[in-house]
């Protein structure tokens, strides 16, 4: 069985559920590949999959009621404020309009959506090994 991450949102959900099973880690792999914060912008998503700014916004605009259940949303500026406290260093300039911010798990689904960056093939590819038995290098909590 092969499952279709990036057409099928059933699927998604599957990988999901199955990560709530303790099944699989997807945060842990996640940061194989990079690094990796509570809340990302949409350039950091793109960045972070090798891809432009306009891909993550077109996904998130294709996507959002789906992307909304994993956190994904656009917050207005005094929200990005009281939200990100530990991480503005890294958001350094705030828009008055705010941010659309992608929590981990929403930037897991972007990664299973994407069709066009090798990360998120590899994601994919990942996913599906762990889920059908094959080992794959994961980094721990402590890595």
């Amino acid at each position: 069985m092969r499952l279709n991450l990036t057409n099928n949102k059933e699927d998604r959900q599957l990988v999901l559920a199955k990560e709530q099973e303790g099944k699989i880690n997807l945060v842990n792999l996640l940061k194989k590949y990079g690094e990796v914060v509570d809340y990302m912008t949409e350039p950091m998503v793109a960045n972070f999959y090798k891809v432009t700014n306009k891909a993550i916004h077109n996904i998130g605009d294709r996507n959002k009621e789906e992307l909304e259940r994993y956190g994904y949303k656009a917050y207005k500026k005094s929200e990005v404020e009281k939200l990100l406290k530990p991480q503005l260093e890294v958001l350094e300039n705030v828009p008055n309009r705010g941010l659309r911010l992608y929590p981990i798990k929403a930037v897991i689904v972007v990664g299973m959506m994407l069709t066009d960056s090798p990360v998120a093939e590899q994601l994919r590819s990942d996913i599906m090994d762990i889920l059908f038995g094959n080992e794959v290098a994961i980094p721990t909590e402590s890595t």
